[in-house]
């Protein structure tokens, strides 16, 4: 006898992230558990996962093949999103061309995730050469980060409105340099994930 699809689960739209570490990972989570947003995020259901490798690509196809499998199954996400950073990854055009041909959301920073951190004090536009001389200039502002080791956004949530500001601004000049996103230093738009998760805005 044939199994039946499993009965659609959800009425809420479902949103997939799929990050490149647990620094991303923990960020997100911290959201969804954040108290204050409890009733925006009623409204959507949201799953947050690192994924099986960080390269950017496989990160996509990831993301591709697990869509496909939901949608089989009869409970389909709405939106997916891949997170990772530039860190020098060697298939970041490769990652972009794949997940526009897929409609898969990109949420990317460079040099690496604690850009968007950083951002929460600094209206800067300086790059940074490698994630250690990122995460070096964070701690002048967040003295007791520790990569991946804390509930993130309970500590940055009150300068949110600042940080979203300051990312606005930054990716408008380095878009008037350079319409190539993936070769962006400095840059996130992170915020653009994060402005839907706690307005439930999907």
């Amino acid at each position: 006898m044939r199994r039946h699809k499993r009965e659609q689960r959800y009425t809420h739209p479902r949103i997939l992230i799929i990050c490149e570490g647990e620094t991303e990972e923990q960020y997100f989570k911290g959201i969804l558990q954040d108290a204050d947003l409890k009733k925006q995020l009623s409204a959507i259901r949201v799953s947050v996962i690192t994924g099986k490798d960080s390269s950017p690509l496989k990160l996509v196809k990831e993301a591709i093949k697990k869509r496909a499998a939901e949608k089989k199954e009869g409970n389909p996400f709405k939106h997916v999103w891949v997170i990772f950073d530039h860190d020098h990854h060697p298939n970041r055009k490769e990652a972009w061309e794949a997940a526009k041909k897929n409609q898969i959301q990109i949420g990317f920073s460079s040099i690496a995730f604690e850009q968007w951190f950083l951002l929460h004090f600094s209206k800067s536009a300086k790059a940074f050469a490698t994630p250690n001389q990122l995460q070096k200039e964070l701690l002048k502002f967040y003295p007791t980060y520790q990569k991946g080791q804390a509930n993130d956004f309970a500590f940055l949530k009150n300068n949110l409105v600042k940080a979203f500001t300051n990312a606005n601004w930054l990716r408008t000049i380095k878009l008037q340099e350079n319409s190539l996103v993936y070769d962006q230093n400095p840059w996130t738009d992170v915020d653009i994930l994060v402005e839907k998760l706690i307005n439930g805005n999907f």
